[in-house]
């Protein structure tokens, strides 16, 4: 068996007379570069139909998984979306209690204000009556 060694890339090539898959193509130098972690450099003449089932099963599992921690963390986003919902309308909610205790309060005041104001109006005009008879009547005498 005559075989021929060349390199593309820093990839190994074994040319032997058994027909081999195309080196050129995208898809083999990208398994190529997979499966040459830790390894050692892997052969073109090695990548037969098994291999490359083995590959796609691989594939197709990381595929799922992928699939799955999307759709987890599609959840968890949506959760949390509507959690900040929530809260917002929670928040908005309790400023709004808080606002209308505020005037409550507010109004209470000013009522106590008023009254207080009548009740010392009051208060000054009755001295000013008393003040007044009393002069009246340290006059008369």
């Amino acid at each position: 068996m005559d075989s021929q060694v060349s390199t593309i890339k820093g990839v190994k090539k074994i040319e032997a007379t058994k027909k081999q898959p195309h080196a050129g193509g995208a898809f083999i130098r990208n398994i190529l570069k997979k499966n040459t972690k830790g390894t050692g450099e892997i052969q073109i003449k090695e990548l037969d139909e098994s291999v490359l089932k083995k590959r796609l099963v691989k594939l197709d599992q990381e595929l799922e998984d992928y699939k799955a921690k999307c759709a987890k963390y599609k959840k968890e986003n949506d959760w949390y979306r509507e959690e900040i919902e929530t809260c917002q309308k929670d928040t908005a909610d309790y400023i709004m209690y808080l606002e209308s205790k505020k005037n409550e309060k507010l109004d209470a005041i000013q009522r106590l204000t008023e009254s207080n104001q009548k009740d010392m109006d009051m208060y000054l005009l009755k001295r000013k009556k008393r003040e007044e008879e009393n002069q009246a009547k340290i006059s008369g005498y």
